[in-house]
């Protein structure tokens, strides 16, 4: 089955997993807080990578200054349920490691990308194609996973099962410092860092970080 294939299986709730069964939904808090982490870093043009509904875009367009926002998904079940809801995001289908088929180098202010990037097979790719269509100066906004170490203890000898089940929709895992290390390998220089949400304040459920591209980036 081809990335495509299994997305488009996933918004459809057609994938059974140890984990993810449906499609995430965020809940308004959650968003809220993302954006509110973030919000400084919004530019006059967004760009939503693996957008899904458009829920984040939306929001965005409509509490901050950013006047272009697009959402791209690789689901097309994804931007057909958001073009109904949300006129005021565009939306497009294309997978994030060839935005170049999409869009033109330096297209936009600031590119988001929430509960994304632990879905992606080709990571580098994808930091390639979000360093390219940014804008010098520009940000990338991120949330993901994040896993210090008694996470990592307890995960492996407790919830192995659940969290690394062979379908389940997440395939990359990170933490604070390997993402920081990989976004900085594509030009990408990380500016600010949050958990998103813990454990009792002993452990992340997540991570926020942003991150500049370089001005003086060859991209």
């Amino acid at each position: 089955m081809s990335d495509e294939k299994y997305y488009e299986a996933y918004w459809k709730s057609e994938i059974v997993g140890g984990l993810y069964n449906d499609p995430i939904k965020h809940k308004n808090i959650e968003l809220d807080r993302v954006l509110a982490f973030c919000a400084q870093y919004i530019g006059e043009s967004v760009l939503d990578a693996g957008g899904g509904k458009g829920e984040l875009a939306h929001l965005i367009k409509q509490n901050t200054k950013a006047s272009n926002v697009v959402s791209v998904d690789i689901a097309k079940k994804a931007a057909v349920l958001g073009k109904k809801k949300y006129k005021d995001v565009t939306f497009k289908t294309g997978k994030i490691e060839q935005l170049s088929s999409i869009f033109s180098n330096n297209s936009f202010d600031t590119v988001i990308s929430m509960e994304v990037l632990e879905h992606l097979l080709d990571i580098d790719q994808c930091l390639i194609e979000i360093n390219r269509v940014l804008k010098p100066g520009g940000y990338l906004c991120v949330s993901t996973t994040d896993f210090n170490l008694p996470k990592k203890i307890i995960i492996a000898s407790l919830f192995w099962d659940k969290y690394f089940y062979p379908n389940n929709p997440h395939i990359r895992f990170f933490t604070k410092k390997t993402l920081a290390d990989i976004c900085n390998k594509h030009g990408l220089k990380q500016v600010a860092y949050k958990w998103n949400k813990s454990y009792y304040h002993l452990m992340p459920l997540g991570q926020l970080a942003v991150f500049e591209k370089y001005k003086n980036s060859p991209r």
